[in-house]
C-alpha cells in the first residue's frame, strides 16, 4: 500500500466540459471546495487521455499520507467479502425482493427472508 486517507466524500456525478460539474448522488452535502477540486482532477485526468468524466464515483480523501506498508500475507485485502444487504440497505429495494420470493418459491424454502 503507497497512500493512506481518510474518506472525506463520494460521489457519484458527471462532469461536461460545456456545462459543468453534475452531481447525481453523494455521501455527504458537497463543498463547493470539493466541486472544485474534482474538476480540476478530470480536467487533468482528460488531458492525460483518461475519459472518468461519466459513470464514476470518485472517492474524496483528507489526511492523506505516503505509506511504505508491504502486505505479507497472500490474496486481496479484502475485509469484507460478504455482506447481509439488510445491514447495508434501510430498505430492500422492490426488484430484489421479488426476485428474492420467486427463488424462495422455486426452491421451496422459508429461509433468508426479507422484510
Amino acid at each position: 500500500m503507497r497512500y493512506i486517507g481518510e474518506v472525506e466524500n463520494t460521489i457519484v456525478a458527471d462532469y461536461n466540459f460545456t456545462e459543468g460539474l453534475c452531481v447525481i448522488e453523494s455521501d455527504k452535502e458537497v463543498t463547493h471546495a470539493q466541486k472544485e477540486g474534482l474538476i480540476q482532477a478530470i480536467q487533468e485526468l482528460a488531458e492525460a487521455g483518461w475519459c472518468i468524466n461519466t459513470g464514476h464515483r470518485f472517492f474524496l480523501l483528507k489526511n492523506f499520507y505516503e505509506t511504505n506498508f508491504e502486505k505479507a500475507s497472500r490474496g486481496g485485502i479484502f475485509k469484507v467479502r460478504s455482506f447481509d444487504l439488510k445491514q447495508v440497505l434501510t430498505s430492500v429495494p422492490e426488484k430484489i425482493r421479488r426476485s428474492k420470493e420467486e427463488q424462495k418459491i422455486k426452491q421451496g424454502s422459508n429461509h433468508g427472508d426479507l422484510p
